[in-house]
């Protein structure tokens, strides 16, 4: 049955607005009373910002650095991106919005 999922998944990916695969998947679900949803991600990095724009990331070093080779240490960049963000990359992208 693994299988299915595996191709059902490849499919989903390839054809995201075909019913098919999303049909497929959801009809295996319910033979094998699995349950599907978006998984739960604990992102190990909070972003914080001042009230002059300065960013602050808090780090959960203990999480990345438990000497895992799983890719946890890339979490670093999704602090710094979100601060770039909110400090050029926005107001480039988006000339006439205003900040909030």
């Amino acid at each position: 049955m693994i299988w299915l999922v595996i191709v059902m998944s490849k499919l989903l990916l390839s054809k995201p607005y075909s019913k098919y695969p999303v049909s497929g998947l959801s009809q295996w679900a319910q033979t094998t009373n699995a349950s599907l949803g978006h998984p739960k991600i604990d992102i190990p990095t909070n972003v914080k910002f001042d009230e002059k724009g300065d960013a602050k990331i808090d780090l959960d070093m203990s999480s990345m650095m438990g000497g895992k080779d799983d890719g946890s240490f890339a979490w670093i960049a999704y602090g710094t991106t979100r601060s770039d963000w909110h400090k050029t990359k926005f107001i480039k992208t988006y000339p006439k919005e205003k900040e909030i």
